[in-house]
């Protein structure tokens, strides 16, 4: 089955780079963040923009890939590569991911479904995929910066 590309890339492609879905819901006050992982087969930086909750010095995404079966790219690249860049705004630091579960997994779930109601969508799209949530921890460069 064929997959449509993703709305950003249509816009991405039709405005020259100019205009992003999460550039147009930042713009309206969203939470979002560059994630910029490590390529797990190519080594290179993979910057991505993503829907980010802050918790404190922390960060958290979710992989949900607009409902789609699989995980997005980035969520391979920082399982391979732990060790991420986070920008918000015009602060960048270093942070390492990990994956939130049980009780902690379920509590960023419903924190996140309340900024996006979109959540349950993507979670009923996504079929039997349980859609991984990231947590984003400060390195000790970037806690020792802080």
């Amino acid at each position: 089955m064929r997959t449509l590309p993703p709305l950003d890339r249509i816009l991405l492609r039709t405005s020259g780079g100019r205009v992003s879905l999460a550039r147009i819901i930042s713009a309206m006050g969203g939470p979002v963040i560059r994630l910029t992982t490590i390529g797990a087969k190519t080594g290179k930086e993979r910057p991505v923009p993503v829907f980010g909750l802050r918790d404190g010095d922390r960060w958290v995404v979710i992989a949900s890939n607009w409902g789609r079966e699989a995980h997005p790219a980035w969520y391979h690249n920082l399982k391979a590569n732990p060790e991420v860049k986070v920008t918000a705004g015009d602060q960048t630091g270093e942070y390492v991911a990990r994956e939130a579960t049980g009780d902690e997994r379920e509590e960023y779930l419903n924190r996140i479904a309340e900024l996006n109601p979109g959540l349950e969508t993507y979670q009923k799209r996504s079929g039997e995929r349980s859609i991984p949530v990231v947590v984003l921890s400060p390195s000790e460069e970037t806690a020792a910066d802080g």
